[in-house]
């Protein structure tokens, strides 16, 4: 009960993490596990939209913290269901250090436009 890569894509992105095992294995159980690994291309056009500081940008601190922000709830959310999965602990660890260091960029830069951006993400209190 093999399926194929173009089965395990989502809206024509990137095939998704999945985990098939057959039902009969006596070594592993039966599941299915499917989440996106990366953000897609919509969900990443979405994201630039709304955080771009002008109409060309790509690739500002606020987008990345943004861009950083919902990878870091997406592997948050499979680690509370995956708890002894340490290499993506280590992932998020290293996006976390990545979102603070860009995160006191901003701030010492701009103060205020560093404010609206953590209201706006929900984080920091």
């Amino acid at each position: 009960m093999a399926e194929s890569i173009d089965s395990l894509k989502v809206d024509g992105g990137p095939p998704c993490h999945a985990i098939l095992i057959n039902p009969g294995s006596k070594n592993y159980p039966s599941r299915e596990v499917d989440f996106p690994m990366t953000l897609l291309q919509a969900r990443k056009q979405e994201l630039i939209s709304d955080y771009q500081v002008h109409d060309t940008d790509t690739g500002s601190a606020d987008v990345q913290i943004a861009m950083l922000t919902d990878r870091i709830n997406q592997l948050s959310a499979h680690l509370q269901k995956n708890k002894k999965d340490y290499s993506s602990r280590r992932g998020l660890l290293k996006m976390i250090g990545h979102r603070k260091r860009l995160m006191a960029y901003l701030q010492k830069q701009d103060s205020e436009r560093y404010r609206a951006l953590i209201k706006k993400l929900g984080i920091r209190g």
